[in-house]
């Protein structure tokens, strides 16, 4: 037997890692005991009893969603591919013997079992004789949504549902999930829910369907529909309007009107080319923005762009030192929401004739209204500062992170005091929350000085700035009492040189 961690990536790379794998499987006895870690070991047998004998295997585990590890955060999927040997015998190396697995064995074209495997099963888990159930035949069709013409040589993907593990991914043997010159695909699954999720960034999956996978209901007609992927052609200037040199990292977000406000979808990076030029594919369609930002240049948001089926895009980034004012006077600005709901409002604000309301839902549900799309560097003397509107106080404080996925560190805002929230860098004085308009001023550039945060003025390391519910140091949200909506108003917001 032998087996192979491999962690979950994205499917083009994972393939490489198991054609990698494969190519070096022999049949000799693997250990039963990984070195600081998990070490499962057993013996398959079909649906029908018998060993399953010389024949490769894809086993998946789920790692508790949030679980971290000596602070680091630990991937929720993991992969371990191998062959059994003349008697149907298995091993796979984990190094998670500290967590609670659950485990999905796959055998191409023989058949799947779930298995739970405990903390306390110790180093070396003998999971006895595992006998595999049979796998749902699925069978459907790719096109274009704009044509009806089939696409082939695209590569579906699975997402099995949050805490579950996903299947593991052995395309290298069955050529699954990938469209034939008739559009045809095909995948033989263990029972479960599944959705669709396309990495080939030409394509975009249109309201991909769930597959309901159910022991002795093959799915025959599972109808899959593509468009091509916008191409967006950028040419970002500098401030003083020469094009950014060439070489230059830039970030770009795309921005999205939906129906509770304006959310972030496809974010990437890209080296300059000549002339100021970037280009990549849009993975979103329909009426959208694009935020534009250069390490210590500037950022740039564009018009409403329309963002169609094969459509090419272009248009010239002027970049601004700081990011604009959100005044809301025209729109959502650079404003963006995730699991709340933000609205135009026409009949209150500091400033102006609109401002923005905000409605966020009660814990657990963690909500974020984002200052700026994307990572921003925290050029000297810049500060945070709005306008507000509160009828009372609200589990609403301001949040700052460096990179995506680093530690948030709280700004105190209306709830300063929660308990177990995460490193404070600094409150907001003076909030007052009496339903009328108040203005708003934290020294962002000082804090995160003081506090030992700042780089040198080189770095192009960004942050992000957000308001949210408070959250425990694990990044959990609290649990504040009451169970409504919340509401609250923002007005003027800001990030930049303090204003006057």
């Amino acid at each position: 037997m032998s087996r192979y961690f491999l962690p979950i990536a994205k499917p083009g790379s994972l393939v490489l890692a198991v054609l990698a794998a494969l190519a070096s499987v022999s049949a000799e006895p693997a250990a039963k005991e990984a070195a600081g870690g998990l070490s499962l070991f057993g013996r398959l047998v079909g649906p029908e009893g018998r060993p399953v004998v010389k024949r490769f295997y894809g086993i998946s585990i789920a790692v508790p969603l949030g679980k971290m590890v000596d602070r680091k955060a630990v991937p929720p999927f993991a992969s371990v591919v191998g062959q059994t040997d003349a008697q149907g015998a298995f091993s796979a190396a984990l190094d998670m013997s500290d967590l609670r697995l659950r485990c999905l064995v796959v055998v191409p074209r023989a058949g799947w079992a779930r298995v739970d495997v405990g903390a306390a099963a110790g180093p070396g888990a003998a999971l006895g004789e595992v006998k595999l159930r049979p796998l749902v035949p699925v069978r459907g069709v790719v096109r274009r949504r704009a044509t009806g013409e089939p696409v082939a040589a695209l590569a579906i993907d699975l997402s099995a549902a949050p805490g579950e593990p996903q299947v593991p991914v052995l395309r290298v043997i069955t050529k699954e999930g990938i469209s034939d010159p008739r559009g045809v695909f095909h995948y033989d699954l263990p029972e479960g829910d599944y959705g669709l999720r396309l990495f080939d960034e030409r394509w975009i999956l249109c309201a991909p369907p769930t597959i309901h996978c159910r022991e002795g209901y093959p799915l025959t007609e599972v109808q899959v529909q593509v468009a091509r992927a916008p191409l967006l052609r950028c040419t970002v200037l500098s401030v003083s309007g020469r094009p950014i040199a060439a070489g230059t990292t830039a970030q770009f977000q795309v921005l999205q009107l939906a129906a509770e406000g304006q959310c972030r979808t496809t974010f990437s990076r890209a080296q300059v080319a000549p002339e100021g030029a970037v280009s990549w594919n849009s993975r979103t369609l329909g009426r959208a923005r694009v935020w534009v930002a250069v390490a210590h240049e500037g950022c740039a948001l564009s018009d409403e762009l329309s963002l169609d089926d094969g459509k090419e895009v272009e248009w010239r980034a002027r970049l601004l030192p700081c990011p604009p004012v959100s005044t809301f006077e025209s729109g959502y600005d650079a404003i963006t929401v995730t699991a709340a709901r933000m609205e135009i409002d026409e009949t209150t604000a500091a400033s102006g004739s609109r401002s923005l309301r905000v409605t966020f839902p009660s814990p657990p549900t963690v909500w974020e209204l984002r200052v700026i799309p994307g990572e921003m560097c925290v050029e000297s003397g810049w500060v945070l500062e709005f306008d507000y509107k509160a009828s009372r106080l609200l589990p609403v404080n301001v949040y700052v992170c460096k990179r995506r996925g680093g530690s948030w560190q709280e700004i105190g805002f209306m709830s300063p005091d929660a308990p177990g929230t995460p490193a404070t860098v600094g409150v907001i004085s003076e909030v007052v929350a009496d339903g009328r308009w108040h203005h708003a001023r934290f020294g962002l550039h000082a804090a995160l000085t003081a506090h030992g945060l700042l780089p040198d003025a080189t770095s192009t390391e960004g942050w992000l700035v957000s308001f949210a519910s408070p959250r425990t140091r694990g990044g959990a949200p609290l649990q504040l009492g009451g169970d409504e909506e919340r509401t609250f108003w923002l007005d003027n917001v800001r990030l930049g040189l303090p204003d006057g």
